[in-house]
């Protein structure tokens, strides 16, 4: 084992180089494509101007803003809450129309001015006003305080030049040398072109709503020809926007390497917004139909409080309209207001002081942020417009029926794309010096062959290349069977069941099991169990050294979370089948279903059901090859777990280091989010990932033994990482993991080398088969697994391809971008696609390749199980008197209570 090194200071900081664009590969065979992508003519002469803009705003009649006492509102100033956001973008807006209506002279014709109607302006020309900063005072007439600027007095505008890159020629990327250079320093033209595509739908915001990183939504998609059903009602009075997202980039273009083309790619986009409805109404759809004559009990009031917590709303009683936004329900409908010289109950208040007569006095108040808690009647708030559905206030019905319908086809998703496109008028941009080319970029792709399964005694089987998955041979039988000599099945329920009928199933999975070569005693318990009773369930199982429970879960119960916390706690491997899935089983027999099963069972019990073969030769058997899965879950901003307490980062990780080489196995870590901010977690989980690798030298059978020595090489495939931070990783993480890499290593010979590959879905670009069949389903309209693009569409910057390694059953195929960030082993594109893509068979549970190489795949996997594993044990402390808020997810103590590392699930994929 190495020394352990200091993983939690920066890394060496030096700017390695990263490697660049090599020769595309050939492998496979030949495949045309269509992608989203349009390219960009940039006119070579023109020049822009960038200037800072800044816009104050008071209702009060004064003359000017020297009065201490004015607190001027910020127009100008960004914010992460849509209503506001949206609100001064269209205050914003009619603020430069009549700037540059009044002051045409000091400044220039609208048309040739950008504005992201915040804080930055481009213009293609210069502006005219003299001086350092263009200032002046608009002082409304009632005629103009009126829509956005209602109530407003007076208007304070700047502009002024910035500081850096003032003026900038738009030909800065006519040579591929000065493109690179210009991504590294400065992304000045990647903003003006993303501010200039959205210009239109900026200008008009009674039609359009405008977000963060280049999504615009239509506010009535039908009007812009979209079809009604891509626009569907949502539970809980939501409903679906269409709109797109715009995506400025870099690609090689039509003539591949060694070029640099500026385009944008456009992909559809459905989001939930928030309807503008009355609240009551709001309030019944979430609980479906409730009728607020009656009060309402803790459960309801916690579902109001998961939809409508950070919500704005306005109310409808007395002149001022300000906006609110919701803190809670709260409970009491007949809350005390204090006054200054009496107590009295809020519907008492409203009819003495509004002679408002409250219809629902049993309704729950909403409490509201302002200079105090304030408390307002359900039924005079209504909620107001623009508002999307935040990570939060979703609910499982909505987010099944969210995804359901944002699962556009291929052939739907192409449509929307021009409809969004041509709404808001990209192809007719003028005075910008640049247009969009009105066809999207075809690219010659090419499909990689699949790798050959290959089972034990000699057995394989070969992937159907119509269907993309693959068939176990009656006979066959698992490469390396697990085993087990105690173990139980239980049906966990709520109400009392007979056993009987059950058995069945227990009985088919035994005997599949069986003759895929597992050893398998027959059950020592087949109960049915109360579901509150689930921990004496477990105490009673580990008592009698139980090593493995079937779970047969009654479809109303939600307790998964907790099954996989007393996993941990009493370290007895689960595998937990839904009540439903089992009755299919037993009534329609199901054979497909009782494989998979047995399979997951297989791998959760340590065996390894198949290997994969490539060119004729085994992936992973030779044992020099160490691949890494690294994934993280970071909790959205604002989330916390009690409190002030941050939700810790989560990272799981998986590698090839259980019992056999092509077995794949991890755990999960609570890293500080500071930490993960600084990317420094790869160094850490390599330390771990190859210290676990020696402890598993030697280990196994005479025939499949582990290797006696170190990794010649390690191939990471890391997750969760924008292009915004390759920078950070090139200086960090990656000369951190040399580090630990150079702490194992005898000498120079021996050096193992390390190759380090980026992975994301977080990207804009849709590949499409090159001719689409509207008639054909979903799978058949979506491109095939082993399509590989590394040209055109890719960086000229990054060593870099596109792999579709999936079936996309539903909706469109999102195809993952591999870049290589770090490439010691010199691998061309063809070794790397190919190997990446044959990683894709090894998920073991069903026949099916993923989306993802399987290293990342069950690493993201872990790092989900790791973050319900701190909200279950969060829960459990609360439960036993412990105040979770003293609970610190950082302390080893805690952590070692969570984490698998030290337990027997260390070497066992526990998560299957």
């Amino acid at each position: 084992m190495a020394p352990p090194i200091d993983l939690y200071k920066n890394g060496s900081g030096v700017s390695n180089p990263h490697p660049t664009p090599i020769e595309p590969g050939k492998a496979g065979r030949p495949v045309e494509l269509q992608s989203n992508i349009f390219g960009i003519v940039i006119n070579q002469e023109q020049k822009i101007y960038r200037y800072d803009v800044s816009i104050f705003a008071t209702s009060r009649p004064v003359e000017d803003f020297s009065d201490p006492t004015v607190v001027p509102i910020e127009i100008a100033k960004k914010t992460a809450n849509d209503h506001y956001s949206s609100e001064r973008k269209a205050m914003a807006g009619k603020v430069f129309e009549m700037l540059f209506d009044q002051y045409a002279d000091e400044l220039a014709s609208p048309v040739v001015v950008f504005y992201d109607r915040q804080s930055i302006l481009f213009s293609v020309e210069r502006l005219k006003y003299t001086g350092a900063m263009f200032r002046c005072l608009i002082k409304l007439t009632p005629a103009q305080a009126v829509g956005p600027l209602e109530g407003l007095h007076l208007i304070e505008v700047q502009i002024k030049p910035t500081a850096e890159n003032y003026e900038m020629p738009l030909n800065v990327y006519k040579e591929m040398d000065n493109s690179l250079v210009a991504m590294d320093k400065d992304r000045t033209i990647f903003q003006f072109l993303q501010i200039g595509l959205v210009q239109h739908a900026l200008a008009n915001p009674q039609s359009f709503l405008v977000f963060e990183k280049g999504k615009v939504y239509m506010k009535n998609a039908q009007v812009f020809g979209v079809d009604p059903m891509e626009t569907k009602k949502l539970p809980d009075g939501k409903e679906l926007k269409v709109g797109a997202k715009y995506s400025v980039q870099l690609v090689e273009g039509p003539k591949g390497r060694d070029r640099a083309n500026i385009s944008v790619a456009i992909d559809a986009k459905k989001a939930a917004f928030h309807k503008p409805i009355p609240m009551p109404e709001k309030a019944v759809n979430i609980l479906t139909g409730f009728n607020f004559q009656r009060s309402c009990n803790s459960v309801q009031i916690e579902r109001l409080n998961i939809v409508l917590r950070g919500l704005m709303v306005t109310t409808t009683h007395g002149r001022s309209k300000k906006a609110y936004k919701i803190i809670k329900v709260a409970f009491d409908s007949s809350h005390v207001i204090t006054l200054p010289d009496k107590k009295i109950s809020v519907r008492d208040y409203y009819q003495e002081k509004y002679n408002l007569c409250l219809q629902a006095p049993l309704a729950p108040l909403i409490c509201v942020q302002a200079k105090k808690e304030t408390f307002f009647p359900m039924e005079v708030c209504t909620v107001l417009p623009d508002q999307r559905v935040g990570f939060a206030q979703q609910t499982a019905e909505q987010m099944k029926e969210t995804t359901k319908e944002c699962a556009v086809p291929p052939i739907r998703r192409q449509t929307l794309i021009m409809n969004n496109a041509e709404a808001n008028e990209i192809f007719e941009t003028k005075h910008g010096g640049f247009r969009v080319v009105t066809n999207p970029m075809k690219v010659n792709a090419r499909q990689l062959a699949p790798p050959v399964i290959r089972y034990n005694n000699g057995h394989t089987a070969n992937i159907d290349m119509e269907r993309f998955t693959w068939k176990i041979e009656r006979g066959a039988q698992y490469l390396i069977p697990g085993k087990c000599d105690v173990w139980a099945f239980l049906l966990i329920v709520r109400q009392p069941q007979d056993i009987k009928h059950y058995k069945p199933l227990a009985e088919r999975l035994y005997n599949e099991a069986i003759r895929r070569g597992v050893q398998l005693e027959a059950p020592v318990a087949c109960e049915v169990v109360n579901f509150e009773r689930l921990e004496e369930m477990f105490q009673t199982m580990a008592q009698n050294k139980v090593d493995f429970a079937l779970m047969v879960t009654d479809d109303s119960l939600t307790i998964q979370d907790e099954i996989k916390s007393f996993e941990r706690k009493y370290q007895i491997v689960t595998q937990n089948i839904k009540l439903r899935t089992a009755r299919e089983v037993l009534e329609k027999g199901k054979p497909a279903t009782v494989e998979n099963l047995c399979n997951k069972m297989n791998v959760k019990l340590g065996g390894i059901n198949y290997s994969i073969k490539i060119n004729g030769n085994t992936l992973l058997q030779k044992g020099e090859t160490l691949v890494i899965g690294l994934g993280a879950t970071i909790a959205p901003p604002g989330v916390r777990l009690e409190g002030e307490q941050p939700m810790p980062t989560v990272v799981g990780y998986a590698a090839n280091i259980s019992a056999d080489v092509d077995g794949f196995c991890g755990d999960f870590e609570l890293v500080d989010p500071k930490l993960a901010s600084d990317q420094l977690i790869g160094g850490l989980v390599v330390q771990r990932v190859i210290d676990d690798w020696m402890k598993m030298c030697g280990v196994g059978n005479a025939a499949r033994k582990r290797p006696t020595s170190l990794p010649k090489r390690v191939v990471l495939y890391r997750g969760g990482v924008p292009e915004t931070a390759y920078d950070k990783m090139i200086q960090n993480e990656i000369p951190a993991i040399q580090e630990v890499l150079s702490k194992y290593s005898t000498d120079s010979k021996n050096k193992i080398a390390l190759t380090y590959i980026i992975v994301t879905k977080d990207h804009c670009t849709r590949l499409f088969r090159a001719e689409i069949n509207p008639s054909d389903r979903a799978n058949k309209q979506n491109i095939d697994p082993g399509c590989v693009v590394d040209t055109i569409l890719t960086s000229p910057k990054f060593k870099q391809f596109y792999l579709n390694s999936h079936i996309a059953l539903q909706g469109s195929a999102l195809t993952p971008l591999y870049t290589i960030l770090c490439d010691d082993c010199k691998w061309s594109m063809d070794d790397i696609e190919e190997f990446t893509y044959s990683l894709c068979y090894m998920h073991q549970i069903v026949a099916l390749p993923t989306s993802l190489p399987t290293p990342l795949y069950v690493a993201n996997r872990y790092a989900e199980r790791g973050r319900r594993m701190v909200v279950q044990h969060l829960k459990n402390e609360a439960a036993a008197g412990v105040n979770p808020a003293t609970l610190n997810f950082l302390d080893e103590d805690v952590k070692n209570k969570i984490v698998y590392k030290s337990t027997r699930f260390s070497n066992l994929r526990v998560n299957a």
